[in-house]
């Protein structure tokens, strides 16, 4: 059973990416931004792992 405190947290979330959308398709810096944020927290991701999984 997930918590109530998590489920509502994630519902918030859900809520927020819905009205991000419309506000996103409009303005192309911001798709730019959101594409940079992306792939600077992929190559987080790919750093923070074990030389081994690389």
């Amino acid at each position: 059973m997930i918590p109530t405190n998590l489920a509502s947290l994630h519902s918030a979330e859900e809520q927020l990416r819905q009205k991000a959308h419309p506000i996103l398709d409009g303005d192309s810096r911001l798709q730019m931004h959101m594409a940079a944020t992306e792939a600077a927290m992929d190559l987080s991701d790919v750093l923070r792992q074990p030389a081994s999984v690389l």
